[in-house]
């Protein structure tokens, strides 16, 4: 049984990285294949390996991987810079969460830079709506 669960758990972060893989795809590059092309990695594997019809060698997904620019973490190790640009937003952010999940104290400016912050977000969001009908009503 012992076994069956690590399989199991195995699956599950399998599931997570194909998932993940076919998340950038589309996201960065509009399609599997068209990722497969701009990276100079064979279509036919990421297709395989997507659609589940074949399950590549571990060198094979870690040289995907690696053309990606991802990063796998484990447990004891620290999530370095993200590859990229971070706004202050999402730093101060980030802030204010790692020092509610550790217990600390959170600094009174950070929380309420973060709080104006993700007001502005849903204001944002809204703002659209309002000139959509406006502009439907005219």
């Amino acid at each position: 049984m012992h076994l069956t669960m690590r399989y199991l758990q195995a699956m599950t972060n399998y599931e997570k990285l194909l998932s993940s893989i076919e998340k950038i795809a589309i996201e960065q590059f509009g399609n599997p294949t068209k990722m497969a092309d701009s990276l100079d990695f064979p279509q036919s594997t990421v297709s395989k390996m997507l659609n589940k019809k074949s399950c590549p060698r571990i060198d094979t997904v870690c040289e995907l991987l690696d053309k990606l620019n991802a990063q796998i973490l484990f447990p004891d190790e620290h999530q370095t810079e993200p590859q990229g640009c971070i706004t202050p937003e999402a730093k101060a952010i980030d802030t204010l969460i790692t020092a509610m999940r550790s217990g600390g104290a959170v600094d009174a400016a950070i929380r309420d830079a973060v709080l104006r912050q993700i007001e502005s977000m849903f204001e944002k969001k809204e703002n659209p709506k309002e000139s959509e009908e406006r502009r439907f009503a005219s």
